[in-house]
C-alpha cells in the first residue's frame, strides 16, 4: 500500500527528489510506527464516514433548494441519515 502512495507522489510530482524525500521520510516513519495499522485504518474509516455524512448532508440540500421529495424509500438511507433531522 504505501509502495502505491511513494509510486502515485512520484508520478505527480514528476520525480521531483526535494519531495520525494519528504514523502518517503513521512510514510516510512508512519508505517514503521507501532500501532501504524490500526490508526490507518481507524483513519480510513473515518474518512469513508466524513465523506459519507457530506454526501448526505448535499443531496438533502439540493432536494431541499429545487423543493422536491427524496425519491428513495428511508428503508436504502445510510443508518447515520435515518435519525431525525430539523426541516
Amino acid at each position: 500500500m504505501t509502495g502505491f502512495f511513494v509510486d502515485t507522489v512520484d508520478d505527480l510530482s514528476n520525480g521531483d527528489e526535494d519531495v520525494m524525500g519528504a514523502v518517503e521520510t513521512v510514510v516510512g516513519n508512519i508505517s514503521t510506527a507501532e500501532g501504524a495499522g490500526i490508526g490507518l485504518a481507524i483513519g480510513i474509516l473515518a474518512a469513508m464516514w466524513t465523506a459519507s455524512n457530506y454526501v448526505n448532508a448535499f443531496s438533502r440540500s439540493m432536494n431541499r433548494i429545487w423543493e422536491v421529495t427524496e425519491g428513495r424509500p428511508s428503508t436504502s438511507f445510510a443508518p447515520s441519515s435515518t435519525r431525525s433531522r430539523p426541516s
